[in-house]
């Protein structure tokens, strides 16, 4: 289960973290370290541009959000210790995480 696995999000990113294997219609459900976790609000960034978006953020405290644009809720990420490493599960059951494959980089923006 802590195998390291790099996924991408919907074909973007190239993001490295560890497969529950669990799924989600065929999606993967990973989990990231708070580094990774900041890579991907860089690319959810990127992604809306200066519009007023959902929005991905890591807080100071280590929290985790998401800001739905459309209803104004915000919901909190989950998060999972193994060995001592907090890790967090990132819209999964929402997202399309995708296990990139082995023998090829990921596609997109490599944030």
């Amino acid at each position: 289960m802590t195998t390291p696995t790099t996924f991408t999000l919907a074909g973007e990113g190239n993001f490295v973290g560890i497969n529950q294997d669990l799924g989600w219609n065929g999606w993967a459900c990973p989990l990231f370290t708070i580094d990774v976790v900041k890579q991907i609000a860089d690319l959810v960034a990127e992604q809306s541009g200066d519009d007023i978006e959902d929005r991905l953020t890591v807080h100071d405290d280590g929290t985790v959000t998401y800001f739905y644009a459309e209803d104004g809720e915000t919901e909190t990420m989950p998060t999972t210790t193994i060995d001592g490493v907090t890790y967090y599960s990132v819209m999964n059951f929402a997202w399309c995480w995708e296990v990139a494959p082995s023998d090829s980089p990921a596609v997109g923006s490599q944030v």
